[in-house]
């Protein structure tokens, strides 16, 4: 039988040489109770007593050190588990960032922390996973760590959203209703109506301030029957503001739930756009700009896209100039430094009317 710990290894080789514990104090120049501590594991084998051993056994120093490592890890692993618990808690979810925007008090015992946790996460205990109908815009997935970060995001979401009261929901009148949302595309100001707007259309309406290294732009989310829309505004420009709000409208008239989408930018280059993604970006870039205008514009006048050019189409259309120049981008017609003016922020509009959480 392998010895399991030092002082079973040493009586071992003492049995095997008809050695006493006295003969192996006097060959290693030790007193009898130093040897009797070692094999009783009271001492712990030092460096210079392994080489001791290697020097009287003929067994090498690492071998007793080895053992003697093994013999103390596992009296750790007889603890109470209080180190596996607080890692547990830790990992369950991005705890700094949380306590950081105040969405968890900062407490120090872990079993505030551990009820904190549950309540914000609405589950039983930390062994369950938090379930939820999210389909997530952003540039990162496959990550556990950010997921962790990205189910967060949303539950924030989802908090903030209960406390809304909006009118009933029905995807037949939003549907109708795009147009005339669409309209308050023309003008950067027009953003703050957004948040009536879609509570008159039976929609949650909010921004969150995305959690560090999530890549989330929006979301579509449920409360049962009642949709939410909320948004990072991690890009505060006009194009992706829009495009991203009517990426997720069309989310949320499909119903497309329990999804983490990956960013437009990233996604093309890697492949990962699947079908029901690139029918959210479709949609969401025609419902801007019809798709045969937008065509029409670039054989007239690519790849020559003076400023005037843009401008005199985006009056054409009613709409911002900065979301015909996204488009254009995207397409690759125009290169990404060229007319930046165009792309105004939004976010010190938007966040006047939309309930809020973050940038302090």
């Amino acid at each position: 039988m392998t010895p399991s710990n030092p002082g079973d290894a040493i009586r071992q080789e003492l049995d095997n040489r008809g050695w006493t514990q006295e003969d192996l104090a006097a060959i290693l120049g030790r007193p009898r109770p130093v040897v009797t501590n070692i094999i009783l594991g009271k001492t712990a084998i030092t460096p210079n007593t392994a080489q001791e051993l290697e020097e009287a056994f003929g067994i090498s120093a690492d071998h007793w050190l080895m053992l003697e490592a093994a013999n103390q890890l596992s009296k750790k692993d007889n603890d109470d588990g209080g180190i596996r618990h607080r890692a547990k808690v830790f990992q369950y979810a991005p705890l700094r960032d949380m306590q950081k925007r105040g969405w968890i008090s900062e407490a120090d015992q872990f079993e505030t922390i551990e009820n904190e946790l549950r309540r914000f996460f609405l589950v039983p205990s930390l062994d369950e996973q938090p379930k939820m109908e999210v389909a997530l815009r952003t540039s990162r997935r496959g990550n556990p760590e950010l997921q962790r970060a990205q189910i967060a995001w949303s539950y924030r979401c989802l908090y903030l959203a209960s406390t809304m009261r909006v009118a009933n929901y029905n995807p037949a009148t939003v549907k109708d209703a795009i147009p005339e949302l669409r309209k308050l595309a023309a003008r950067p100001e027009l953003v703050r109506d957004i948040p009536a707007t879609l509570r008159d259309l039976g929609i949650r309406f909010l921004v969150v301030q995305h959690l560090p290294k999530t890549g989330i732009d929006g979301a579509a989310l449920w409360i049962e029957d009642s949709p939410i829309l909320a948004m990072s505004l991690r890009y505060d420009q006009i194009d992706k503001f829009w495009h991203t709000l009517f990426h997720e409208l069309f989310h949320i008239l499909y119903r497309d739930g329990y999804r983490i989408d990956v960013d437009l930018e990233d996604s093309e280059s890697s492949g990962e756009i699947d079908l029901i993604e690139q029918r959210a970006n479709e949609e969401a870039a025609n419902a801007l700009i019809p798709k045969e205008a937008l065509d029409s514009f670039i054989r007239r006048v690519s790849p020559f896209y003076k400023k005037e050019k843009i401008v005199q189409f985006a009056n054409r259309h009613k709409i911002h100039p900065g979301i015909i120049l996204g488009q254009l981008q995207h397409r690759k017609e125009v290169a990404w430094r060229a007319n930046k003016e165009f792309l105004v922020n939004i976010r010190d509009v938007i966040t006047k009317s939309a309930l809020t959480d973050g940038w302090n």
